[in-house]
């Protein structure tokens, strides 16, 4: 009697180790998920609109207001649903996007910093070097000395 129960206990201890890993497994997979795996198509949408009101209009002032009402839903709403889809918030993102052309333009076409900001909707030259060296950590004139060489 003594070594049947010996017997089920260890069944018993091998079945809880084995749920165990299938549970460590689980857990394991659940973090491996995507936003987009957790993320409501409908936001996707939402942000994906948004997202092309951005690159049509990178080239003017935007206001979330705008891309709101393009997109057909709230301000508030549309900036809670973009920071489930982005790691940025929208704010960020306008401008990263804007960013990241600019970079282009001074590199790429050698443009002014004034002409850069003006092509992609940023008017006032010391505020694109203030959001410039937030965003990079380094001034405008230093990436232009570190891309051309």
């Amino acid at each position: 009697a003594r070594d049947r129960m010996l017997m089920v206990e260890k069944n018993y201890f091998e079945e809880c180790q084995a749920f165990m890993r299938i549970l460590s497994t689980i857990a394991g997979q659940m973090r491996q998920k995507t936003i987009k795996d957790v993320v409501p198509p409908s936001y996707q949408r939402y942000c994906q609109k948004a997202k092309e009101y951005i690159s049509q209009h990178i080239d003017q002032r935007i206001t979330i207001n705008e891309i709101a009402e393009y997109v057909g839903i709230n301000k508030n709403y549309l900036t809670n649903i973009f920071s489930c889809c982005e790691k940025d918030r929208l704010s960020e993102y306008i401008n990263r996007v804007k960013l990241n052309r600019l970079q282009e333009l001074i590199v790429k076409y050698n443009y002014s910093i004034k002409k850069a900001g003006e092509t992609v909707g940023f008017y006032d030259v010391n505020y694109v070097s203030r959001i410039f060296k937030k965003y990079y950590g380094i001034t405008i004139s230093e990436y232009r000395r570190m891309s051309s060489k």
